[in-house]
C-alpha cells in the first residue's frame, strides 16, 4: 500500500514523487503558500478569483489570501503518514495588503490581473533582512504544528540545490538570463536555517549533481529539474522513509469527522475536478459517546436523494464545483459522524480523489471538517 505524502510546497517535491508513484501517494499538496502568509487571512482580500483561469491556481490563490496553510496541516494530520516540505514557493516575496496581512507573490497574480493596483502595494523581497526574519517566525510556527501533530518525525525538507546547467552543460542562465549564476545563493540561509536550527531531517543534493530539464512540462528554471535529478530525489525520499521505517497506514479508510450532532446538519461537498458521468455517493455512520458505530438507520438524508439508510446521492458535476447537500438529520443521540465519498455504479473516476474538502454549516458560517482514520471496528465491518 501506497504511503500517504502531505507535500507543502511546490512541483519539486511533487513532481519528484511521480517517479515512486507505486510507493508513495500525494493525499494533499498545498502549494503557493509562504509561510509568512500561513495564519495571516487577509481581512478584505482584493483578489479576483474568477479572473484565473486555472482551477489549481484559482483554489491555490484563495487558500493563500486566506492564510489557511495550517489549518489544512491540522486537518489531514491523522491521515498522512509523512510530510514533504520545499521553499521554492518562498521565492517571489510577499505582498503586504493595506490591513498589514500577508500574501504570496505568485506570479500567477501578476499573469491574470486578479488582484487590482497589484503593483502599487508593497512588496516583501526574498533574500532581505525583512523577508527572512518573517519567514524565520512562520518556519517556527509550522515546526510548532508539525510538533503538536506528531508530524515532526515523519517530515522530509527537500532542498536540493538550485540547477545552473542542464543536461548538457549548458547554462540555465544563457536561455534565462534572470537566473543568473548566483540566483541559488538566495536560498541558503533558508537552508542552513531548516538543517541547523528546525533540526528537519533533509534531502539535500549539491549543485554538482542537479541538472534542469531544458524541456521541462513547466519551463525553464533552476528548480525544474530534469528527469534523472527528479529521481535521485525521490529515491532519496524513500531511502528516508525506509530508514525510518514509516509504514503505510493506508490500510484504514479515511472519513471526514462531524463534530456532535444537534438535530440535523447542512454540509457543503468541493469537488476538485469533473465527477464520474453516473455521480457519486457520500457515505455516513454515526458514532455514539463511547465511539462505537450506531445502527445506519439513525441518520436520514429527504428520502428523493436518499440510497440506502446511510447514503446520499451527488449528482455529477463537469468541473470544479461546490455542491450543497440537503440537511443530515439523526434519530438518536449521535456525539459525531463520520462521511466518506464512494463511487456510485462508475469505477472511472475514484470519489476518494476527487473530493478535496467538506464543510458543514455552523452560525452562518461555513467550517472544514477534520480527516482522521476511521476507528478499527468501522474499518474492519463490512460496509
Amino acid at each position: 500500500m501506497p504511503r500517504a505524502a502531505m507535500i507543502v510546497g511546490s512541483c519539486v517535491s511533487r513532481d519528484a514523487l511521480s517517479h515512486v508513484a507505486a510507493d508513495f501517494s500525494v493525499e494533499s499538496y498545498i502549494a503557493r503558500q509562504s509561510l509568512i502568509s500561513a495564519g495571516s487571512p487577509v481581512a478584505a482580500s482584493p483578489l479576483h478569483a474568477e479572473r484565473i483561469p486555472s482551477s489549481f491556481q484559482r483554489r491555490s490563490m484563495q487558500s493563500d489570501h486566506q492564510g489557511d496553510l495550517f489549518d489544512q496541516v491540522s486537518h489531514r494530520a491523522d491521515v498522512v503518514d509523512l510530510v514533504l516540505w520545499d521553499i521554492v514557493d518562498e521565492r517571489n516575496g510577499v505582498v503586504r495588503s493595506p490591513d498589514g496581512h500577508y500574501f504570496t507573490n505568485n506570479w500567477e497574480l501578476h499573469q491574470t490581473g486578479a488582484v487590482d493596483a497589484l503593483p502599487e502595494l508593497p512588496v516583501v523581497a526574498f533574500d532581505t533582512e525583512e523577508h527572512f526574519e518573517l519567514w524565520r517566525r512562520g518556519a517556527e510556527r509550522f515546526v510548532a504544528l508539525l510538533r503538536a501533530k506528531e508530524l515532526f518525525d515523519r517530515t522530509i525538507a527537500i532542498l536540493p540545490a538550485m540547477a545552473d546547467r542542464f543536461e548538457d552543460g549548458t547554462k540555465v542562465s544563457s536561455v534565462s538570463p534572470r537566473f543568473n549564476d548566483g540566483y541559488g545563493e538566495r536560498f541558503e540561509r533558508y537552508v542552513k536555517f531548516i538543517g541547523e536550527e528546525l533540526g528537519i531531517v533533509t534531502v539535500a543534493l549539491p549543485i554538482s549533481e542537479v541538472r534542469a530539464g531544458r524541456r521541462h512540462r513547466w519551463g525553464v528554471a533552476p528548480y525544474h529539474y530534469d528527469d534523472r535529478t527528479e529521481a535521485l530525489i525521490a529515491e532519496a525520499i524513500r531511502r528516508v522513509a525506509d530508514e525510518n521505517r514509516w509504514p503505510s497506514s493506508g490500510h484504514l479508510p479515511t472519513y471526514w469527522s462531524v463534530p456532535p450532532l444537534n438535530g440535523s446538519l447542512e454540509l457543503r461537498v468541493h469537488a476538485s475536478q469533473a465527477t464520474s458521468p453516473s455521480g457519486f455517493l457520500v457515505e455516513a455512520h454515526a458514532l455514539d459517546a463511547a465511539g462505537d458505530v450506531l445502527s445506519p438507520s439513525t441518520l436520514s438524508w429527504p428520502f428523493s436523494r436518499h440510497v440506502g439508510s446511510a447514503y446520499c446521492y451527488v449528482p455529477s458535476t463537469t468541473g470544479p464545483a461546490a455542491i450543497d447537500l440537503l440537511p443530515l438529520a439523526a434519530s438518536a443521540d449521535v456525539r459525531s459522524v463520520l462521511l466518506r465519498p464512494r463511487n456510485w455504479n462508475d469505477q472511472s473516476a475514484s470519489a476518494e480523489r476527487v473530493i478535496s474538502s467538506i464543510e458543514v454549516k455552523s452560525s452562518d458560517s461555513w467550517k472544514l471538517l477534520t480527516l482522521r482514520r476511521a476507528p478499527e471496528a468501522l474499518a474492519m465491518s463490512d460496509l
